[in-house]
Parts: C-alpha cells; structure tokens; sequence
C-alpha cells in the first residue's frame, strides 16, 4: 500500500468514525424542510453577522470595564463562539451547495434538450429529415412516372441513410456528455471525493450543530436559574440587557429554529462522549484559572 493510499484509507476511517455512513447525504446539512435553499443560506449568513456583533461587542465591553483577560473562560463566552462559529460553517456550506445544484440544474436542462425534449436539436433533426423528398418534376407520363418511383425509392433510402448517420451521430454526442457531466458535475447528493478540506467541513458542521443544540438550552438553563437573581449578573445599561438577552435567552430560540426548521440532520449518538468530552474540558479550564489566578468563573464552583 502507498502512502497515497494509506492516507485516503485513514481519511474513510475518519469519515466513517465521524458519521458512520461515508455516503451520508451533504443535503442533511445544507436544507431545510421548510425554507428554500437560497433563502436559507441568506437566513445563515445574517445570523453570523448577528452573532459576530454581539461576541464583538461584549469582548470589547469586557477590555473596557478591565475584564477581557478572563472572557473567554466563560461557558457562555466559549458555547455562543460556537454558534457564531457554526453558523460562519454553515452559511459558506449552503450557499456553496446552492451555487454547485444552480450549474448542475442549468446543465441538466441543457442535456435534457440533448435527449429529446421540446426544442431540442435532436427533434428538429429528426422532423426535418422526416420530410418527403421534393419533387421538382410533374409525372407527365408513365416513363416518367416509371422513372420518378425509382428516384423515390433512392431518395428515400439516402433519407433513411442519412437518418440513421445523424441519430448515429447525435447519440455518440449525447453518451460522451453524459459521462462529462457524470464526472464534472454529478449532484451533490453524496458526499464530493474523499477531500480533506470536504470532510472537515462536514465534521466541523456536524458537531458544532449538535454543541449548539445541547449546550445552548444548558446555557439559559444555569443563567436564568442560578445566576440571574445572584450578585454576579449585572444589567445597568442597554447594551448589557442586549448582550445578555443575546448570548442567554436568543441562543436558545436560534438552536430551536435550527433543529426544527432549518436543519435536516440527524443526531449522532456516538457523538454524545465528544460533546461530554468538551464539558471535561471546560471543567479543566475552569479550574485553571482557580488554580492560576484565583479566580472562579461561576459562584457554583
């Protein structure tokens, strides 16, 4: 085995540990049930932009007020990067999908002239060559009329030749641009070739999507249940009450429209142990920064 191969065979590896199917359909990621394909993409991106103003904005306010050192030790800080971060994937995903399905569909309407369809070249061909041969001479007698059957005939068997060539012909060119079209731009239906840049794309996708949707609730959860009536929230301005509308209550309605309306992908049991594995993680930064500045993140700790 080369090195070529062994390294496409540890990318299927990868691929089949991440999702357990190597033929998962890239549509569970980038439409909805709901929402055409176009619009959906448009929904996405404006809220990444969303998303990034208010993760910008609040490491800005935390410089100002002397606290950006500790930012981003907050689970709320870390989980709503996550989402900006997944609807940053998502976006570039599904207008990307959409562009690739717009030059398949184009092509297709292009072939499907080829085969037969109304305006084809194929059907005026045939319609013309369908044409009983001009006759350039009245029958005047019966040598003539003798005469004139038997250049019928020929002409009828050079039509019926010529026929035969140009359908011939015309079905050649159709097979050959039907497997250009089969290599070049085959639906993406089914995951591309086995790309590096593809797969990470997917699996990053795919777990950012389902961290959304478990830690964003556990989010609202801890912050309007244990943190709000506490000392440590404090809403004086707008913008505070903006950005902590923002990162604790609208988190929770974006991961509910995502999972009910926007997305199509299915959980993926197996994945629970690496969302798990994050929270050991978190646990770990929590009580570093304890550890190292004597600092705890939440009061619970």
């Amino acid at each position: 085995m080369t090195g070529r191969e062994m390294l496409l065979t540890l990318q299927q590896k990868f691929y089949c540990y991440l999702f357990h199917n190597p033929q998962l359909r890239d549509d569970f990621y980038v439409t909805s049930y709901l929402i055409p394909q176009a619009t959906l993409g448009i929904i996405r991106g404006v809220l990444f932009v969303y998303c990034l103003i208010v993760l910008i904005s609040n490491l800005v306010v935390n410089i100002i007020h002397g606290a950006g050192w500790n930012w981003a030790a907050y689970f709320t800080t870390l989980s709503f990067f996550g989402i900006t971060l997944y609807y940053g994937v998502a976006t570039y995903t599904t207008l990307r999908y959409w562009q690739k399905q717009q030059q398949y569909g184009i092509r297709f309407n292009k072939q499907s002239l080829q085969n037969g369809d109304e305006n084809s070249s194929v059907v005026i061909d045939s319609a013309l060559l369908s044409q009983e041969p001009v006759q350039l001479t009245p029958a005047a007698n019966n040598q003539d009329s003798i005469m004139e059957t038997t250049l019928d005939d020929e002409s009828t068997q050079l039509t019926t030749d010529r026929r035969e060539i140009v359908e011939i012909e015309v079905a050649s060119d159709i097979i050959q641009d039907k497997e250009e079209e089969d290599v070049e731009m085959k639906p993406r239906n089914t995951t591309e070739s086995f790309t590096i840049l593809h797969q990470l794309t997917l699996a990053m996708q795919q777990i950012l999507y389902e961290s959304f949707a478990c830690f964003a609730p556990l989010v609202t959860i801890v912050y309007w249940g244990l943190l709000y009536s506490t000392e440590s929230v404090v809403l004086d301005t707008m913008l505070d009450l903006w950005m902590g509308i923002s990162m604790h209550a609208i988190n929770t309605i974006l991961m509910l429209l995502e999972v009910f309306v926007f997305a199509k992908s299915p959980f993926n049991k197996g994945h629970f142990s690496i969302l798990f594995g994050f929270l050991l993680l978190y646990l770990g930064l929590a009580y570093f920064m304890v550890g190292v500045y004597d600092f705890y993140v939440y009061p619970f700790f």
